[in-house]
């Protein structure tokens, strides 16, 4: 199974820590986010990651190389577009036919977390499994659920966000390009509305590791220990 990492954004709310360098580079118990994430992913069984890189990519590159130091083959790519939505569309040429997995760089999930996912989407035989998160700005997009079952569409600040920490099927992932790709708001969540009804979707709870600002750090480390 391939895996998709989402490490082109600034991460600007991290204020002094990312001028000099991308924010998955930021270290949290003496190891970058993004190894955190590498590391616990491939504990999880996952062995081949497409990187998306943007800001200051190029100290990823030279930092993680061709993944062999940690045990797993990395390619990386850049795209260009508003939104974490565009880089997975471009990772399509990347991953074949099947199940992939997707994961946000400076989000931290311990490899019993991503295990769960993988297991749950497979025997759901779900066609995308996301997780979710509250607080995120109320202009954000949100879904409306049914247990774990994604039902459609909301704008209200009491559902949840989808966070593109998942597993999916490349061919659902088509299906969304072609239900968005004509809009300047690309989020998934504008499409559930109309696939919800016809596809297998979910969404779990899961309490990741979520680095947005300074004070997010020492919180992490406390997990971590």
């Amino acid at each position: 199974m391939k895996a998709v990492i989402l490490a082109g954004g600034r991460g600007s709310r991290l204020g002094k820590l990312t001028e000099s360098m991308p924010k998955s580079l930021v270290e949290v118990s003496s190891r970058p986010i993004l190894e955190h994430l590498i590391r616990n992913a491939s504990e999880a069984g996952i062995r081949d990651y497409v990187i998306n890189t943007g800001y200051l990519g190029h100290m990823i590159q030279e930092y993680f190389g061709d993944g062999s130091t940690f045990g797993v083959n990395i390619q990386y790519f850049g795209s260009v577009g508003k939104g974490p939505e565009q880089p997975i569309f471009t990772a399509r040429g990347y991953l074949g036919e099947g199940t992939f997995c997707c994961f946000c760089s400076d989000n931290i999930l311990l490899p019993s977390q991503i295990e769960r996912i993988i297991k749950f989407h497979s025997q759901a035989s779900a066609d995308a499994t996301f997780t979710l998160e509250q607080g995120e700005p109320t202009r954000t997009k949100r879904v409306r659920l049914k247990g774990d079952r994604v039902v459609g569409s909301s704008t209200s600040v009491a559902n949840p966000v989808l966070v593109y920490n998942m597993a999916m099927q490349t061919a659902f992932l088509d299906m969304l390009y072609e239900t968005v790709k004509d809009r300047d708001d690309k989020a998934f969540a504008y499409a559930m509305d109309g696939l919800a009804g016809k596809y297998r979707i979910y969404a779990l709870g899961i309490l990741f590791i979520n680095i947005n600002l300074p004070e997010d750090i020492p919180h992490a480390e406390r997990i971590l220990k």
